[in-house]
């Protein structure tokens, strides 16, 4: 037989687990599947979806599939050396560049940034490294020429990302919600450049489609080709396609494409990469020799990625060693530097041209390829058992926080017991996850109900998680309802040294120096208040193309 026959041949298992689950989980067919349903059922859909469902499919997939990777770098003390330099000294670097993050607003942003523009190539080269594991597998000949084909669509597809994700002065690249002293800060790139580089990107992501297409064909090798363009497809649903409609206002009524809810949808994105990754990293665990079953397994990869994800509140939250709230970028900034690390781990371990890999991804698994991949079993340590059992703690403290959250407490919330709702924020200050914004939702309810000193407590806890100019205005519109006109004016004037141009706190503020009798600091206050109202209700010279 030819060399190039031999590479034609397909493996005896073309498939990791079969076509249903490969195509469905590894190919993203399910998120392709689960994009039509949004685009003509998003409201519907987004509606009838329970508030604790997204948290529930996260702590069960998106967790576990960090916690994949470090079994696989953490594990064996072999893995550990061979991939020191990454496991050791880079980790230590993400640690330290947290912990100046969380004293640091520049480096806060900066760390968020990078997180953020990072992570659409690590989802890319997850899709492209698949994809060629799938060509090999299915007796592709993979040439110089096809692998650059394919490469260049996936880099192109980034390319048309970065630039609309830092475009200046759009939507696109504003992140809201990551907290007061944390922004993801864009490079601004000039929308004059990044038009017409969009064009140019878009003629070139076509060609370098045809041209991977036409190869196959010219091998005859459209057919087994097929899980790799569903990858591919799966690549322009998760970002060039949604972020071009968005950037140009297309079909802004369809839900994928409308940029308010660009958040809900990236979640659905992080979910399908999560599966993704599973898929992958529970097959090649397969063939290590200390293999115990998938249950044993998920148990593993849960624990561990729980507990990665559970510690750094209890250590650093606020009223431990960090001065921030998870509202506050506490969350961004945990999310942030679990994420570089998983970046960067997964970057040094996933190599198709690592003969261990290789020899499992590649090939059917073998006894031989099971010892190369995994190892010897080791004995159990002391120092094992140790990282297990605070594993599993984190585990079961992540657990608690997950019910407590998005059960206890927006239950309580949702039938009007706020008692319980303060009480379970109590419960999660002890692991690192009381918000200031929701302390302000309960007590802006006790307030109406006339439960002043309940509401006072409330604002006062918000205000001592993060002092924002919220929490300073439910303090004074409280004293003013207990007929303290100085504690009321006290209140929103720091409210309005936060936020000068805060109207409401303006008006309140003012009024209240009226019935002082400070009449001239009072009219200073109401005409600033007016002059705000009039320059909103004024049309912008400038049209709104964003």
């Amino acid at each position: 037989m030819s060399q190039k026959n031999a590479a034609r041949t397909p493996s005896s298992a073309p498939w990791l687990f079969g076509p249903v689950p490969d195509l469905l989980l590894g190919c993203g067919l399910l998120y392709v599947a689960l994009f039509v349903a949004f685009l003509f059922a998003g409201p519907q859909i987004r509606n009838a979806q329970a508030h604790y469902i997204f948290p529930a499919l996260i702590l069960l997939f998106s967790g576990p599939h960090y916690g994949a990777t470090l079994l696989r770098v953490y594990e064996q003390r072999a893995e550990r050396q061979r991939y020191a330099i990454f496991s050791v000294y880079a980790t230590a670097v993400v640690v330290i560049a947290f912990i100046g993050s969380l004293y640091n607003a520049v480096l806060a942003s900066w760390l968020a940034t990078l997180y953020l523009t990072w992570s659409p190539w690590h989802y890319t080269g997850q899709n492209y490294g698949i994809g060629v594991m799938f060509l090999r597998r299915r007796g592709v000949d993979v040439t110089a020429s096809l692998k650059r084909f394919l490469y260049a669509s996936f880099v192109v597809s980034y390319a048309l990302t970065f630039l609309m994700v830092h475009v200046g002065g759009s939507k696109l690249a504003v992140v809201p919600e990551i907290g007061a002293s944390v922004r993801f800060v864009p490079l601004g790139i000039p929308r004059w450049f990044v038009d017409p580089t969009l064009v140019v990107l878009g003629i070139a992501y076509v060609a370098v489609l045809a041209g991977f297409v036409h190869l196959l064909i010219r091998q005859r090798a459209w057919r087994e080709a097929g899980p790799t363009a569903v990858l591919m497809l799966t690549q322009a649903l998760w970002f060039p396609v949604p972020l071009a409609f968005q950037h140009l206002e297309w079909a802004k009524t369809m839900e994928p494409f409308d940029i308010d809810l660009r958040g809900h949808y990236a979640l659905w994105i992080a979910l399908g990469h999560a599966v993704q990754y599973l898929w992958v990293t529970a097959y090649y665990a397969r063939a290590a020799a200390d293999w115990g079953g998938y249950w044993s397994y998920f148990g593993k990869v849960l624990a561990a990625g729980t507990a990665i994800w559970t510690l750094p509140y209890l250590v650093f939250g606020r009223g431990a060693l960090g001065p921030l709230s998870v509202d506050a970028g506490l969350l961004m900034l945990v999310a942030a530097a679990i994420n570089i690390h998983h970046f960067i781990l997964d970057g040094a371990i996933w190599k198709l041209r690592n003969m261990r890999i290789a020899s499992v991804l590649l090939r059917p698994t073998t006894a031989t390829s099971a010892a190369a991949a995994g190892g010897v079993p080791m004995t159990p340590s002391w120092g094992r058992r140790l990282v297990w059992h605070t594993a599993i703690a984190g585990l079961a403290v992540g657990v608690f926080g997950f019910w407590q959250e998005n059960v206890g407490y927006l239950g309580a919330f949702m039938r009007g017991d706020f008692a319980r709702a303060s009480a379970v924020l109590d419960q999660l200050g002890w692991v690192g996850k009381e918000s200031s914004t929701a302390r302000l939702a309960v007590g802006m309810q006790l307030l109406r109900r006339g439960d002043l000193d309940g509401a006072r407590r409330q604002a006062a806890r918000s205000i001592a998680l993060r002092e924002t100019t919220d929490g300073y205005v439910l303090s004074g519109m409280i004293e003013e309802r207990a007929q303290d006109t100085r504690e009321a004016l006290a209140a929103y004037q720091r409210a309005l040294a936060i936020d000068p141009n805060r109207r409401d706190a303006l008006v309140r503020a003012g009024m209240l120096q009226q019935a002082l009798g400070e009449n001239a600091q009072a009219q200073a206050l109401l005409d600033r208040a007016a002059a705000l109202e009039s320059a909103t209700q004024q049309p912008s010279r400038e049209p709104d193309r964003y």
